[in-house]
C-alpha cells in the first residue's frame, strides 16, 4: 500500500461502460487488464486506481471552484483498513 502498483497495472474500475464524475463520458470503458500476477496485487492496483478516481475528483471539484480537500474522513469497513487508509492519504495527499 506504500507504493504504486507496476506501471503496467493502471486500470480504471468501471462496473460497465461510462463514466459521469469525474470526467462526464459515457464511452469510458473499465480498464482491468491485464492480469495481476496475484490476487493481492490486482487488489492493490484495483485500491490504488479506486483512489486515483477519487483524488482526480476533488481535483475536479477545485476546478470548478471548491476549496481544496484538507481532510478526507472515512466511515464503514474500508476505514478499519490501515492499507487503503495509508494508500488513499498517500494518493490524496491528506490525511
Amino acid at each position: 500500500p506504500d507504493q504504486d502498483p507496476p506501471p503496467h497495472l493502471r486500470y480504471y474500475p468501471l462496473t460497465r461502460r461510462g463514466e459521469r464524475f469525474p470526467v462526464n463520458d459515457p464511452d469510458k470503458e473499465p480498464v482491468l487488464e491485464p492480469a495481476a500476477a496475484s490476487r493481492l496485487e490486482r487488489l492493490h492496483a484495483l485500491l490504488h486506481a479506486m483512489a486515483k478516481v477519487e483524488a482526480a475528483g476533488y481535483a475536479r471539484l477545485c476546478e470548478l471552484g471548491a476549496d481544496p480537500v484538507a481532510q478526507v474522513l472515512t466511515a464503514g469497513g474500508g476505514a478499519c483498513n490501515a492499507g487503503w487508509t495509508r494508500m488513499r492519504a498517500r494518493v490524496l495527499g491528506v490525511p
